[in-house]
């Protein structure tokens, strides 16, 4: 009998461990004074795009460790041009 383990990423890695400057929030936002919302393990991103769509008065951050799964996301926030959201 096969057992099938399901792979899980680990975001205490080295492979995770970077240094990373001070966030520009104006290079994000169109309003990067409006108040933060943070999704984090967005996977693909359709939660917090769709909250981004329904409440325009806050700044969405979608935090996902898997590049493809977030370039995916931010294929589908340009498309829906969202300028508070980001990922």
């Amino acid at each position: 009998m096969a057992v099938r383990v399901r792979q899980h990423v680990n975001p205490l890695s080295n492979k995770y461990q970077t240094t990373v400057e001070p966030i520009d929030w104006a290079s994000f936002y169109l309003v990067p004074t409006q108040p933060l919302h943070l999704d984090i393990g967005c996977a693909k991103g359709h939660f917090v795009s769709q909250m981004a769509t329904q409440q325009p008065d806050w700044n969405f951050l979608g935090l996902e460790i898997r590049a493809p799964l977030v370039e995916q996301a931010l294929q589908q926030r340009d498309r829906a041009a969202l300028r508070n959201l980001h990922f």
